[in-house]
C-alpha cells in the first residue's frame, strides 16, 4: 500500500503545470530579493521558517493537491531570494577601514574614460601579503586622471588611501550601486608609481592568480586586441565626431564623444544609439541570420549563428553589465520575432531576469539600465503586437512605421521610471528617434564593411568610408539641431515615490486593455 501511494505522488508531481511552476517560482524569488533588499531578515527569520516548515508539512501530507506543490515552490524560491539577497548585504558589513596603504592593483576591466577622469577597475594586492592572496572576486575601483593611459591587463604599482563607498545621494544608493558589480572599496588619491602589462609578466603572475582568473584575462586580452585593431581602422577612415560616434554603434560605449554632442544626445533622447542597447543587438543579430541563410544555412542554424556571433560581440566591448543585458533581452525578441511569440514571450523574459538576477542581486533594485531594459521589453512584448494590428502595421519590422511604434512602446514602458530616476524626459526623443533609427542599420553595416575592407583593400575602404561619414554628419547635425529647442528636455524635482506607483498602475491598466482586446 506504500508503494502505491507513493507512485501515484510522483505521478502528481509529473502532473504538475512545470511551466506555471518555474513562471511562479521566479517571480517569487525576484519578489523576495525586491522586499528584502529594504527588510531586515533577522526580525521576521523565526516566522518565515515557520510557514516554510508549515506548507512544506501540508504538502507532504496533501500531496495529491497541485496547488499546494505549487505553492511550496513558490515558498521555496522566496525563501531562496531572501537567503541571497542577504548574503550580499552581509558582505556590504566587512566595510574596509580608511588607510593609506601601498600595493599592485590589476585592471581587469577596460577603463571606462569620461571628460575629466577615468574609472578603473581591477584587484587591489598590499605589499605585506603573500604572492599567493592575488584575489579578484572583490574588486577595487580607483578614479584616474583622463589623460593618463591605462590598459586592460595593466599592473600597477599604486599608493592610495582605500576606503569605503559612501552614499551621498538620497535616491542612489552608491555603495549597493558599486557592489552589484563586486566592487567593494575605493582606492582614493592615488599615486603611481610603475606599470607592466601581465601579458608581458605572467610567470609573476601567476603565483599571485589563479589559473581561472589567468584563463580569462588570457581570452579577454585577444578579445581587446581585436577590439583594439578595430577601433584603430575606425579612427584611420573617419573623422571626428564621426568616428567617435560610429566606433559607440560598432563597439559600443558613448564615453568617447566629445562633452558637449553626448548632451545633444541625451537632452533629445538618444543616447541609446550610441550604448550597446536591444536596437543595437538586433540589427547585428539581423545581419548575421541573413549572412548566415546567404551562404546556405537554414534558418534556425542561422539564428545560431547569429547567437554565437552577439556573444562574441559583448565579449569584445568588454561585457558590461548593460551590454549584457541588451543582449538577453536582444535576442529573446530576435527569437520571439523569428519563431511569431513576440506577444507570448513574456515567461521567458520573466526567467532571463531571474537569471541575471541570480548572479548579481543587486541590479534588481539599484540598476537603473536593468530595469530600463526590462520595463522596456516587456511593454514591446505585452503592447508592440496588439497595437500593430490595431494600427494594421504587419511584415514592417526595422521600417519607419515599425519604428515609430516600437519607439513609442518602448519609451511607455520606461518613462515613469526615467522621470523618477533622473528628473528629466526628452520631449523630443519620438522625432529624434524617428530621424536617426531608419539610417543606423545602413550606418552600422557600411561603417563594418569600411573596417573589413581597410584590412584588405584600403583604397576601396576609403571610397566607401565618404557616403558613411556623410551619413554620420548628417545624424550628428540633426540631433545637434533638435537639442537646441529649450523644451528639448524637461527637468523634474521632488517627486514621490507614490508619482512611480501611480505611472505603473496606468501602465498595467493599459496593458490589460489592449491584450484584453
Amino acid at each position: 500500500m506504500g508503494n502505491q501511494n507513493y507512485s501515484f505522488s510522483i505521478k502528481q508531481i509529473v502532473k504538475v503545470d512545470w511551466p506555471n511552476a518555474l513562471f511562479f517560482s521566479c517571480v517569487s524569488f525576484l519578489v523576495g530579493i525586491c522586499i528584502f533588499t529594504f527588510l531586515d531578515w533577522g526580525g521576521l527569520r523565526n516566522i518565515f521558517i515557520g510557514i516554510f516548515f508549515f506548507i512544506a508539512i501540508t504538502c507532504f501530507l496533501f500531496f495529491k493537491n497541485k496547488s499546494l506543490i505549487l505553492l511550496f515552490f513558490v515558498i521555496l524560491s522566496f525563501s531562496i531570494g531572501v537567503w541571497v539577497i542577504e548574503i550580499e548585504k552581509n558582505k556590504l558589513e566587512e566595510a574596509t577601514d580608511s588607510k593609506w596603504t601601498s600595493g599592485s592593483f590589476l585592471i581587469t576591466e577596460l577603463p571606462e574614460r569620461k571628460n575629466d577622469y577615468q574609472k578603473i577597475v581591477g584587484c587591489f594586492q598590499e605589499e605585506n601579503e603573500s604572492l599567493q592572496t592575488f584575489e579578484c572576486h572583490k574588486k577595487t575601483l580607483i578614479f584616474g586622471a583622463s589623460s593618463d593611459v591605462f590598459e586592460f591587463g595593466d599592473v600597477l604599482r599604486v599608493k592610495c588611501q582605500m576606503t569605503s563607498p559612501e552614499n551621498k545621494y538620497p535616491k542612489f544608493n552608491y555603495v549597493r550601486y558599486l557592489a552589484k558589480d563586486d566592487i567593494y572599496q575605493i582606492c582614493s588619491r592615488p599615486s603611481f608609481f610603475e606599470k607592466s602589462s601581465v601579458f608581458s609578466d605572467l610567470e609573476n603572475i601567476e603565483l599571485k592568480l589563479k589559473r581561472i582568473d589567468l584563463y580569462k584575462l588570457k581570452v579577454f586580452g585577444f578579445i581587446y586586441n581585436v577590439r583594439e585593431k578595430l577601433e584603430q581602422q575606425i579612427k584611420k577612415n573617419f573623422r571626428e565626431p564621426g568616428a567617435a560616434y560610429l566606433a559607440g554603434l560598432l563597439l559600443g560605449g558613448e564615453d568617447r564623444l566629445p562633452e558637449d554632442v553626448s548632451e545633444d544626445f541625451r537632452r533629445t533622447g538618444t543616447t541609446h544609439t550610441v550604448a550597446v542597447s536591444g536596437y543595437n543587438i538586433t540589427i547585428i543579430a539581423a545581419f548575421l541570420m541573413w549572412l548566415g541563410i546567404m551562404i546556405g544555412f537554414w534558418r534556425q542554424k542561422a539564428f545560431w549563428l547569429a547567437t554565437i556571433g552577439i556573444i562574441f560581440f559583448i565579449f569584445m566591448i568588454g561585457a558590461p553589465s548593460s551590454a549584457v543585458r541588451a543582449a538577453v533581452m536582444g535576442i529573446l525578441i530576435l527569437w520571439a520575432v523569428k519563431n511569431g511569440k513576440l506577444a507570448n514571450s513574456w515567461r521567458a523574459i520573466v526567467f532571463a531576469a531571474f537569471l541575471m538576477v541570480i548572479f548579481s542581486p543587486f541590479i534588481l533594485v539599484y540598476d537603473a539600465g536593468f530595469q530600463l531594459s526590462f520595463l522596456a521589453t516587456l511593454s514591446l512584448v505585452f503592447l508592440y503586437t496588439p497595437l500593430a494590428n490595431k494600427f494594421g502595421i504587419t511584415n514592417d519590422f526595422l521600417e519607419i512605421k515599425s519604428i515609430l511604434l516600437m519607439t513609442i512602446v518602448a519609451q511607455l514602458g520606461v518613462l515613469g521610471l526615467i522621470i523618477y530616476t533622473f528628473e528629466s524626459v526628452s520631449l523630443l526623443s519620438l522625432l529624434a528617434n524617428l530621424i536617426i533609427l531608419p539610417l543606423i542599420p545602413v550606418i552600422m553595416l557600411g561603417g563594418f564593411l569600411v573596417i573589413a575592407l581597410s584590412f584588405f583593400v584600403p583604397f576601396l575602404a576609403g571610397f566607401l568610408a565618404m557616403p558613411v561619414q556623410m551619413l554620420l554628419d548628417l545624424e550628428i547635425w540633426a540631433v545637434s539641431v533638435l537639442a537646441q529647442f529649450r523644451w528639448a528636455s524637461v527637468e523634474f524635482s521632488n517627486l514621490s515615490i507614490w508619482w512611480l506607483v501611480g505611472y505603473y498602475i496606468f501602465f498595467i491598466g493599459l496593458i490589460l486593455k489592449y491584450r484584453k482586446q
